[in-house]
């Protein structure tokens, strides 16, 4: 609202630091959150999203993470569009794309719900390989975000959580441990999702982990479930 240079710097530094965490983590932390957030900010002031201060100190935040994070990524990009690229031509969207069953299913592996017949049903969810695939959220979470959701401030985290959980959900529809598909005459086809279409921009195409966008998705459910307890605190 009252862009400064420090502050354009400041948000180009910790913005580079995000960065280099991962290369994953830009497709699907950094560039989703950072999207939303500009998204979000043109919605709610518009002309002053196009103030030249706004727009100026803008490019000066994205010129600073470039510069930070360029020596490390201009060799990934060389290689990419290089045609030397052939070790990150790897398959399993699919498979590490998250099963819808698996948001509200707590892990296989926990002391408890590992001695119930609910096993067998959280194995089948939660299926290839536990770190992609064991996205629980959990249900204390989700009522404290059910009160939460109200209010200009959780509007932002409410959007983007549903956004990121769809996308995660990855290019096809999977549910209950089974790809979903349907048949027209002799044609057998499966449900595709908004995915399909990220998987078609430049660099997506090389991600295989639809899954991670549920980092994203948590960090909303933590700022809501925050909100909601905070409402929940002022009524008592």
């Amino acid at each position: 609202r009252k862009p400064t240079a420090k502050d354009a710097v400041l948000a180009g530094v910790f913005m580079a630091l995000s960065a280099l965490v991962s290369l994953m983590h830009i497709a699907y932390f950094v560039i989703p959150f950072t999207v939303a957030v500009l998204f979000y900010g043109y919605l709610s002031d518009r002309r002053g999203f196009l103030s030249g201060d706004r727009l100026r100190y803008l490019a000066l935040a994205l010129a600073t993470g470039a510069v930070i994070t360029s020596p490390f990524f201009l060799p990934f990009l060389q290689q990419r569009f290089g045609g030397n690229w052939i070790f990150l031509d790897r398959t399993g969207t699919v498979d590490y794309a998250v099963d819808p069953v698996a948001f509200l299913s707590p892990s296989p592996y926990h002391p408890l719900f590992s001695r119930l017949p609910i096993e067998l049903f959280l194995q089948k969810v939660i299926y290839g390989f536990p770190f992609e695939d064991l996205v629980y959220l959990g249900w204390i979470p989700l009522a404290l975000a059910w009160f939460g959701r109200k209010g200009v401030t959780a509007r932002l985290w409410l959007w983007l959580g549903v956004v990121t959980g769809i996308l995660s959900l990855g290019p096809m529809l999977k549910f209950g441990g089974q790809l979903i598909t349907y048949q027209v005459e002799n044609l057998t086809a499966g449900v595709l999702l908004p995915y399909a279409l990220i998987k078609k921009l430049p660099l997506y195409e090389m991600g295989r982990t639809p899954a991670r966008l549920v980092e994203p998705l948590m960090l909303c459910l933590a700022v809501m479930a925050a909100l909601g307890l905070a409402r929940l605190w002022q009524t008592m």
